[in-house]
């Protein structure tokens, strides 16, 4: 999906079990962006599709700052903007803060920014999958493979943990983090940001309310924009008003940063 000569590129960084074209909304999306010199990439990362029981957030980054080293010198481009879904969206935030070409994006956005603690959390099984991940971390051994049948793909106990632990390194959007520890997790956060919910995510527990979720954000992270999908799920099935915002933020902060 990327344009020939575009020196403005945007790279899609997905969620957990997605690979290419795994979100429908990317099509439209790339559509609008090309005419405006922008080019919309998407890579298959080593965490993708049932690889990311091995990886973790570093792994993430790693794959990312090899893709924009790419970028720079190979392609000579000159603006750099993220887009995540879902766990994509922990991954802009890390890089944000470790990522080597991290002075190089000039804004994010991140959809669908909702907790794997509280998502997995619906499932009978993960408060004690959970407690043995943990134990197996403490001991040193978290390289150590879960259970198969705890588990649907291959999956460490550390990645383990880190899904469904509290706070540990990706256990940065539930809705039980204090305000205070919220702000601090996204205080490096320099860039222009839109942060997408959608009313009807499915992957919100029902206790929590959408519109909750998007004012602490609003509260906790400093020059954001966030919007609320109304009737809208996880993974956005009417992308007309989402990609309309999307392309609308990008082409402003891009043009913006002449």
């Amino acid at each position: 999906m990327i344009g020939s000569n575009n020196e403005q590129v945007v790279i899609y960084i997905p969620g957990l079990t997605d690979g290419l074209l795994a979100q429908g909304f990317l099509p439209f999306l790339a559509k609008q962006l090309n005419p405006e010199g922008i080019s919309l990439i998407q890579f298959i990362m080593s965490s993708s599709y049932g690889q990311y029981g091995t990886c973790s957030l570093s792994t993430d980054v790693e794959d990312i700052d090899k893709l924009i080293s790419f970028l720079i010198e190979r392609k000579k481009v000159k603006l750099i903007g993220l887009i995540g879904h879902s766990t994509g969206c922990q991954d802009i935030v890390t890089y944000l803060k470790e990522g080597k070409h991290a002075n190089k994006i000039c804004c994010a956005i991140l959809q669908g920014p909702v907790s794997d603690r509280e998502y997995m959390g619906m499932y009978p099984m993960t408060d004690t999958i959970n407690k043995q991940a943990e134990n197996l971390v403490k001991a040193g051994n978290g390289w150590h493979f879960m259970h198969p049948k705890m588990y649907s793909v291959p999956i460490t106990a550390s990645r383990y943990y880190s899904l469904t632990g509290k706070m540990t390194p990706e256990d940065m959007f539930s809705s039980d983090i204090p305000e205070p520890t919220l702000k601090q997790i996204f205080s490096h956060i320099k860039i222009p940001t839109l942060w997408v919910f959608s009313e009807n995510d499915e992957c919100v527990p029902a206790t929590i309310k959408a519109a909750d979720l998007v004012k602490r954000i609003q509260n906790n992270v400093s020059g954001c924009q966030v919007i609320l999908l109304p009737q809208e799920t996880h993974q956005i099935k009417d992308p007309a008003l989402f990609v309309q915002k999307s392309t609308s933020f990008i082409t402003s902060e891009f043009f913006g940063s002449y």
